[in-house]
């Protein structure tokens, strides 16, 4: 491309984009629960010390009520997730969006297709992902 070509450090880059762009390098987070970072931000910029204690105490009762749902999703069997049988539904986004109108129409669909003669009982649980979380549409999708 060019006559002089020079190879050029990572270094050189990162500086750029970290003083340019403010664009940083490092892992991502992923998982994160936005209550959980709520409830830390807002503890670290209280000024009040009893509100931040609150908030802390907040995050803590959090914390535990979340440790104790993932116990109780790791007690349930294989049987009861029905591993055996499992149903992918992949689009991306350029097809559809990922809205609360897509994922219920994927869960029903799902739901449509299970043998009800070998199922006793359903659970539907929903992580932080806002398309689940439109409880109206899943309610509504739930209830047909």
């Amino acid at each position: 491309m060019y006559s002089n070509d020079t190879a050029v450090k990572e270094s050189y880059f990162r500086k750029i984009f970290n003083t340019n762009f403010n664009v940083g390098f490092g892992k991502p987070s992923t998982d994160i629960c936005s209550t959980c970072v709520r409830l830390k931000n807002q503890a670290k910029m209280e000024k009040d010390e009893e509100k931040k204690q609150s908030f802390i105490l907040q995050l803590k009762v959090h914390k535990k009520r979340a440790k104790s749902f993932h116990q109780l999703l790791n007690r349930i069997t294989d049987d009861e997730l029905g591993i055996n049988n499992v149903r992918c539904y992949v689009w991306t986004e350029n097809e559809r969006s990922r809205g609360s109108s897509e994922i219920a129409l994927a869960i029903y669909d799902s739901l449509q297709k299970v043998d009800s003669a070998k199922i006793r009982k359903i659970r539907l649980f929903s992580d932080g992902c806002t398309g689940q979380n439109e409880n109206m549409t899943m309610i509504s999708m739930a209830a047909t």
